[in-house]
């Protein structure tokens, strides 16, 4: 999302904070701004629509002192998906003044090879995915003990890897089982 902001008069130090669920990113730092421009650009994997709300939060860095919120704004997801693409100027809300700009793009999944296709030539040179892979590990049997003279059971974990990705997961640890 590129975002842009017009606010409080004189100089300020201000981040946004986006929320979606239990998901949230931070931009960087604008030194002495009132109109900073981030150009930043986030994703987030959306598995229930309705309900779920983008939560806006521009705040003011203070060295040494705690943090202020300048102001906030909320957009129900289902309107982003709605639009597919967006660019929107949004009042923020516990402010005097200032808007934040967000363009969106919704992205549905699909098993259609040309829509894929469509999505890659989309995301290329942006460092956006292309598809989404939700991987969910059940349980595994009779697994063999990590050396021959240990007669505990083992404490497993299964990772994940996809090739070419130097990116991997880890499930947690289940005791004895």
């Amino acid at each position: 999302m590129d975002i842009g902001f017009l606010g409080y008069p004189g100089k300020s130090e201000p981040y946004v904070i986006f929320s979606i669920g239990a998901k949230k990113f931070k931009s960087r730092i604008v030194k002495k701004s009132i109109d900073p421009v981030y150009g930043e650009t986030w994703e987030a994997v959306v598995e229930v629509v309705k309900g779920q709300r983008l939560d806006i939060e521009v705040w003011n860095f203070d060295q040494g002192t705690p943090d202020e919120i300048m102001g906030r704004a909320s957009v129900p997801i289902c309107s982003l998906a709605d639009r597919g693409e967006s660019d929107l100027w949004i009042n923020l809300q516990e402010a005097t003044s200032g808007q934040v700009r967000i363009q969106t793009q919704w992205m549905t999944m699909s098993n259609e090879r040309d829509d894929y296709d469509d999505r890659l030539e989309e995301a290329y040179g942006r460092q956006l995915s292309t598809a989404v892979l939700m991987v969910y590990v059940d349980s595994c049997k009779q697994l063999p003990l990590a050396k021959a003279r240990v007669s505990t059971k083992p404490d497993p974990i299964v990772q994940i890897s996809i090739a070419s990705s130097a990116e991997h997961q880890e499930t947690r640890s289940v005791k004895h089982s």
